[in-house]
């Protein structure tokens, strides 16, 4: 007999951003922007390192409403300048959250008549309520880096 096999799931958002690429690009670049961004409602990175480079890696301290403190880690596995950035995804120090396992972040950046759309895939989840929790995430997360460039947070489309 087999054992089951091994399903994850991915989560896909596009958004757009009223900012041109390359701001938009320079939000993940660097731990100050991600503390203005990263994170829905009151969900932030609280302090971190990163090493924004190719094989480089970051470590955040972030504070989640839902579980308290964790470490978010990872190492960036591609880099195109305002066009994409792929790089993995692990939190630690958080007894909820670590059995999720490594998981991998994609964003594409692409010019829009409204600014920039942002094209993320998160894949790797281990199961529908934490995709949905990381749908909440990262879409909070969008709504504040909408408003980090003066616009509402409308930019959704599905």
């Amino acid at each position: 007999m087999n054992p089951p096999a091994t399903h994850k799931l991915i989560l896909n958002i596009k958004r757009v951003i009223r900012a041109p690429r390359s701001l938009v690009f320079a939000a993940f670049a660097s731990v100050e922007e991600l503390k203005k961004w990263l994170g829905p409602g009151e969900c932030h990175v609280i302090d971190g390192k990163m090493d924004f480079c190719v094989g480089g890696t970051y470590r955040f301290t972030m504070h989640t409403t839902d579980f308290g403190e964790a470490e978010l880690i990872g190492t960036y596995q591609e880099i195109v300048q305002n066009e994409r950035i792929c790089y993995t995804w692990t939190w630690r120090s958080n007894p909820v959250m670590e059995p999720w396992g490594e998981m991998l972040v994609t964003v594409q950046l692409a010019d829009h008549a409204d600014g920039t759309q942002v094209t993320l895939a998160h894949e790797g989840l281990i199961n529908e309520q934490v995709r949905d929790g990381h749908d909440l995430g990262w879409n909070g997360g969008f709504d504040k880096l909408a408003s980090c460039f003066g616009a509402n947070p409308d930019g959704r489309t599905k």
